[in-house]
């Protein structure tokens, strides 16, 4: 009895290190009560930061290969942050920029770059806006621009770009179209409550049908009652977007529309109004899209949609998951502890 039980122990101990090799690649995913996502190891840059929250991995991005990864506590100032990738085909963690700022927590890939804004650039002078990776792998920091806090980046069509967040006390939407070399303030906007001490930020941005949305949110005021829009001569102002505030919206385009997290739950835009098109069962945790598939955690429970009206079960994050990724079909999850886990069956071929 002892000696069957032994060699039961050994055949699952080499299952488990063949899962973590080839993340469990053409193997069943529960075998004698393992869990569906295998642990791939702690960033080691995440996981010596100061805070609880700095330990966070709040933002998973694949691109060209490797998974790139955002943390860090910018209500703490913490920083510098490294930008950070895990390279599959290494099994490894890695810097790719020392970047001057005390959270990352959003990539945007646009065109053939990946971009970071600076949450909170480190120092008052411009020590940094936002990250930049080239297709060779390398990354830059872009310094032509003074911000207080970048939250989002954009492009209207293609060819500028649109860097939104705040400079002092003011919401600030920044433009380029040279290729970030230099920069413009497009629009800028004060707090509107009047109250002491108050200041606005553009937490997030985005684009549908040609038009570029924001929506300012005061510090003690609230959320503005309205977004302005800029259909590429004028601003107006635009319907209630009903964002969330701090680090933004995350918004993505889908089925014609763009949805984003909202103050009721998940939210869709149509170019007409903003209606939830999904309340959370416990939690709206993260959201990605990978090739035109929407992928939400809602607690522990990661669901996909094309559509945002058929949703269909997906997996059972880990139970400290705080944000989800997806690279080349294989779903990624970060924790509040620093660990990424990737799910052990593709979800998509």
């Amino acid at each position: 009895m002892r000696g069957r039980a032994t060699r039961a122990s050994h055949a699952l101990a080499l299952l488990a290190l063949t899962c973590v090799a080839g993340a469990c690649s053409g193997l069943p995913c529960r075998f004698a009560g393992r869990p569906e996502f295998v642990s791939l190891g702690r960033n080691p840059y995440a996981a010596a930061q100061p805070t609880a929250v700095g330990r966070r991995l709040h933002t998973l991005e694949g691109w060209r290969g490797q998974l790139f990864m955002g943390y860090g506590d910018y209500d703490e100032n913490t920083g510098p942050i490294e930008i950070t990738a895990y390279d599959p085909r290494q099994a490894s963690f890695g810097s790719r920029l020392r970047f001057p700022t005390e959270a990352v927590e959003l990539y945007r890939a646009i065109g053939n770059r990946l971009y970071a804004p600076a949450i909170d650039p480190l120092g008052d002078g411009p020590s940094a806006a936002v990250a930049v990776g080239e297709p060779d792998g390398a990354w830059s920091n872009v310094k032509s621009v003074f911000v207080t806090h970048a939250f989002d980046i954009v492009t209207r069509d293609g060819a500028d770009l649109w860097l939104v967040g705040s400079r002092r006390l003011h919401a600030i939407a920044v433009r380029s179209v040279d290729g970030g070399r230099t920069w413009t303030a497009a629009l800028e906007v004060g707090p509107r409550s009047g109250q002491n001490g108050d200041f606005a930020r553009f937490h997030f941005v985005f684009v549908l049908a040609g038009r570029l949305y924001v929506q300012a949110q005061d510090y003690l005021g609230g959320v503005f009652p309205r977004s302005r829009v800029w259909d590429g001569r004028a601003w107006e102002d635009g319907p209630d977007l009903h964002p969330i505030p701090n680090t933004g919206a995350k918004p993505y385009p889908l089925a014609g529309q763009v949805v984003y997290l909202g103050a009721d739950g998940l939210a869709a835009f149509d170019g007409t109004r903003a209606r939830v098109v999904r309340a959370p069962a416990a939690h709206l945790v993260d959201l990605t899209l990978s090739d035109g598939v929407l992928y939400v955690l809602d607690g522990r429970e990661v669901l996909a949609t094309e559509d945002l009206v058929g949703w269909r079960p997906v997996a059972t994050a880990p139970t400290d998951a705080t944000s989800i990724g997806v690279l080349d079909g294989y779903l990624y999850a970060g924790t509040a502890r620093s660990e990424l886990h990737r799910y052990c069956r593709p979800v998509r071929s």
